[in-house]
């Protein structure tokens, strides 16, 4: 007997080898969201934004109200949820660029277990859910700039959006089950997440929810869900959440709902602030196939597979992603506005349809090879096959390659970055105060992250356009152009060079 128990122990051995490869295969997926994450300074459009309403907060201890420097913030309406979470962060680790995009990865590392946890449930195995979270992991889309590795509200909203597609999903199939308290548990979970998903970014989420809720009801059981008190008191729970900070904020700053109803509610659907940003109809569907050509092609051959499939929950998964993706996708293409950015919360749900694949590959293998072999051939073809994508993902990150990488700009934060981690003030006003800068108001506010903590040392940055400058100014400029222009129109030394594009002139004299 004893010898036959230690057998059984013995026979499960490559089981829990194989389940602990697994989960540090799984660790490594997360190495791009953390690695060099604070290498470059702040960048331009949200997250300079939301850094600022984040350094505010840290600032002025008001967690009821956006601030920009000393103003409410009526601009930028988002709710506050990234923003408290970067302020949480800021508490611990201090004012840095680490505090800003730490809830972003941290956001993903949710979603990598998330798409695990979901491919394994639905598909019955592990190799499909480490596909579907490799999928996004090596997804440059997301792994860039306004995704995971900046301080946006992409990543938090992806995986909330996630949340609440994934766990309504589940939802209706416990309600086709007859399984009603397990049904409750995820209605409330899956309201709990779409109100965490609109205090991230407002009504976006809001756009996926009616596909979520026909799906629902349809397969649930319109009846049956309909007559269930639990349903209102989801709604209720997500009106009481997303609701009091809404209303909340128009007590403490009279007119922030009129500012929601001209930014959110019309605001970029009708119109848009740049003409790059106004493009047609088919945006979306041609940036995929565009950029990703062979991913959207799998994703087409998965999901057709998977409609074909005999196991009918997979089917009807992949039946109701698809539904999701093509009405989230329908609604983004009827607005004026048109961002690369906007389509991210789609990229899980298409993973999770192309981790069916792991389906006919794992029974493919079983017919092959012995048990105990099937799960470490799998893991070996799934590093195969994403070892190129994910080291050109390493790659990028280590080179800061992304496709909205300034270099000049960044040259401008850089050179602050490095003042405000200057303790001695006498040191910091031995370098330029005057920032020669050729953009206009907006495209240099990604500098304000460093002004305000300098402004809070007592040194004052102040910007000069390049037509005003005067004799004695000690100035630094990046752009290539507006140096050009000061060069020809000034008689100028230079005192010093930092970054690739940044040069410190002394004024002499204008030209004549």
């Amino acid at each position: 007997m004893k010898q036959k128990r230690f057998l059984e122990k013995k026979a499960t051995f490559p089981q829990i080898t194989m389940e602990f490869i697994t989960i540090v295969i799984l660790l490594l997926s997360c190495l791009p969201y953390f690695y060099r994450i604070d290498s470059l300074p702040i960048q331009l459009w949200d997250e300079s934004r939301v850094s600022m309403n984040a350094l505010c907060m840290y600032y002025n201890g008001d967690w009821g109200m956006t601030y920009f420097f000393d103003e409410p913030d009526m601009w930028n309406t988002k709710p506050p949820l990234l923003i408290w979470l970067q302020v949480f962060f800021m508490k611990i680790l201090g004012p840095k660029e680490l505090a800003i995009r730490l809830p972003s990865a941290l956001a993903a590392v949710g979603a990598n277990a998330l798409l695990f946890w979901t491919a394994r449930k639905i598909y019955g195995n592990n190799l499909s859910g480490i596909i579907a979270v490799f999928i996004l992991v090596t997804s440059p889309l997301f792994v860039n700039i306004h995704g995971v590795r900046t301080g946006d509200y992409e990543s938090l909203l992806l995986f909330l959006v996630c949340c609440f597609v994934v766990f309504s999903f589940f939802c209706s199939i416990e309600y086709r089950k007859g399984q009603i308290r397990q049904a409750h548990r995820y209605l409330y979970i899956s309201s709990l997440a779409l109100s965490l998903a609109v205090l991230t970014k407002g009504v976006q989420p809001l756009i996926i929810a009616p596909a979520v809720l026909a799906f629902v009801l349809s397969y649930g059981g319109a009846k049956r869900i309909l007559k269930d008190k639990h349903l209102y008191f989801a709604f209720l729970l997500f009106v009481l959440i997303a609701g009091a900070w809404y209303f909340g904020r128009e007590i403490k700053s009279a007119g922030y709902l009129q500012a929601i109803s001209e930014t959110e509610l019309g605001g970029r659907f009708f119109d848009s602030d740049s003409l790059v940003n106004r493009k047609q109809a088919h945006f979306y569907l041609t940036y995929l196939w565009n950029e990703y050509p062979w991913g959207t092609a799998i994703f087409g051959g998965s999901f057709l597979f998977a409609i074909l499939c005999r196991r009918k929950t997979s089917r009807q998964f992949a039946l109701y992603l698809a539904f999701c993706i093509v009405f989230y996708l329908s609604i983004l293409s009827m607005a004026t506005t048109k961002i690369w950015w906007y389509m991210l919360p789609i990229l899980p749900l298409m993973g999770l349809i192309i981790a069916g694949i792991g389906v006919p590959i794992t029974h493919r293998l079983k017919k092959i090879y012995s048990p105990s072999s099937v799960s470490s051939i799998s893991l070996f073809l799934v590093v195969l096959f994403f070892a190129i994508p994910f080291a050109n993902i390493m790659k990028n990150i280590k080179n800061n390659e992304f496709e909205l990488f300034y270099q000049a700009q960044d040259d401008f934060g850089n050179y602050l970055r490095r003042l405000t981690k200057t303790e001695d003030a006498q040191e910091v006003l031995t370098n330029p105060m005057i920032l020669v800068y050729g953009e206009d108001h907006y495209s240099r506010a990604h500098l304000n992250f460093y002004l305000l903590q300098l402004q809070k040392k007592g040194v004052k940055i102040r910007y000069k356009e390049r037509e005003e400058l005067q004799s004695g100014d000690f100035v630094c400029v990046a752009e290539q152009w507006v140096q050009e222009y000061v060069e020809a129109h000034y008689r100028c030394e230079m005192v010093g060079e930092e970054g690739k594009n940044m040069k410190f002139l002394r004024i002499l004299e204008r030209n004549e």
